[in-house]
């Protein structure tokens, strides 16, 4: 019996870890595209590379060199082509929603 409530109190604590966690990461994504949104992609690029240690702890890193990849680029490209800045503001935006919606919380992420 004593197994059972161990195991229990152990599932809880890991979810309740997974859902904190998922929690922070959403909201700094929300963040990161918010501020692309207004227009302010030289702070999403900072957000990103200040919380990047740590959503790398957790996300898949196909995902995180992409919007590395995508952060790098259009880091490059602000001062060049506003169409050029745009396209990259638009891919970067679609990669962080990528983070967000591997990291939401769903039964699949917790277990």
């Amino acid at each position: 019996m004593g197994n059972v409530i161990f195991a229990s109190i152990l599932l809880s604590v890991v979810i309740i870890f997974t859902a904190v966690n998922s929690v922070i990461i959403c909201n700094i994504c929300d963040e990161i595209i918010e501020l692309i949104d207004n227009g302010d992609a030289e702070s999403a690029i900072a957000l990103w590379n200040a919380k990047k240690d740590y959503i790398q702890i957790f996300v898949r890193d196909a995902e995180i060199d992409v919007v590395s990849a995508e952060s790098e680029a259009l880091g490059e490209s602000i001062s060049l082509e506003d169409g050029e800045a745009e396209m990259g503001k638009l891919r970067l935006r679609d990669a962080v929603i990528e983070i967000k919606n591997s990291e939401s919380i769903t039964l699949k992420n917790v277990l």
